[in-house]
């Protein structure tokens, strides 16, 4: 992993670590670098991974020593690699998941759009074995996603693991309204609905606007169902429908964009017929940016200026 986290001595973009073999997502990447000329010693470096995972409420972890003597930690939900090529098929461990896991469903999307799917959920489909075995060659070039819902039920779904199909080379359609700046998301939203037969939503509810700052506070990928359930009671009161909150952290806006799009449950979000007005709320620290797009259908027209 050396390869992929030391040359460039910062964190790398999620399409890197992709073509690196690490399909593992909802990664929390940091680097650290030793306060004097002593190195960190290994063994104080998995103490500290151990206690980032911990407060990340993830299960697995990974870090390694770069030669410059930085430093570099990941974690993630999964607690072990949950994906593997045997004979061109893709095989699922569902052992990890459904020990961990509520619920879990397995969906796909198409690389160069069209509709998202859901190709297996467990506890409606029972797990009869500890893998899971998907034939590539039913399906055109894409990405299957692996979803748990955790035990614990005040955490929302967690993406735990993206798996190419055909499709190695990272693709994000409308890459050149992508800007520097998150903002520059909602016009890529927009864009991607219409190529996709959908209507643009419109970003000009306050009380929308409000919910994503209010939802973006927490600097995590992760979905505080409390959190949400105040937001849809506040929403209510305000004739406006909560349908979703889409939470992408990276160190780069393009970054953020190949995940909603490349993410099955992600993009099926994004292009929900029954949306009508979002809004992007966004924290940035000098690692990385995250971006919670809110996705809501307005029940009734109001009055003044939100249209």
């Amino acid at each position: 992993m050396n390869q992929t986290f030391c040359p460039k001595q910062q964190i790398p973009d999620r399409q890197a670590i992709w073509q690196a073999d690490l399909f593992d997502t909802s990664l929390e990447i940091q680097s650290v670098s030793p306060k004097t000329n002593v190195s960190v010693s290994i063994k104080q470096l998995s103490q500290a991974a151990q206690k980032i995972a911990t407060r990340s409420g993830h299960k697995g972890y990974a870090f390694g020593i770069c030669p410059n003597r930085v430093a570099w930690v990941i974690t993630t939900p999964a607690p072990q690699p949950l994906m593997e090529t045997i004979d061109h098929s893709v095989q699922i461990k569902l052992t990890p998941l459904t020990e961990a896991c509520r619920a879990v469903r397995i969906d796909f999307a198409a690389t160069y759009g069209g509709d998202t799917r859901a190709l297996y959920r467990w506890p409606q489909h029972e797990a009869i074995s500890p893998t899971l075995t998907i034939e590539p060659k039913f399906l055109p070039p894409g990405t299957l996603s692996v979803t748990c819902k955790p035990k614990n039920k005040y955490r929302g779904p967690e993406l735990w693991a993206l798996y190419p199909v055909h499709n190695m080379k990272p693709v994000l359609p409308a890459r050149n309204l992508i800007q520097e700046s998150p903002s520059s998301l909602k016009a890529w939203v927009n864009e991607i609905r219409i190529r996709e037969g959908l209507p643009p939503l419109s970003d000009q509810l306050d009380a929308l606007q409000e919910t994503g700052e209010r939802l973006s506070q927490k600097m995590t990928v992760s979905h505080d169902r409390r959190l949400i359930k105040r937001e849809k009671t506040f929403l209510k009161k305000n004739q406006i429908k909560f349908l979703g909150e889409n939470r992408v952290q990276a160190r780069s806006t393009n970054d953020m964009a190949w995940l909603l799009w490349n993410s099955p449950r992600h993009r099926s979000l994004l292009m929900s017929p029954r949306a009508t007005h979002f809004s992007l709320a966004t924290q940035t620290t000098p690692q990385k940016s995250l971006a919670v797009l809110v996705f809501a259908k307005r029940d009734t027209p109001l009055t003044g200026n939100n249209p």
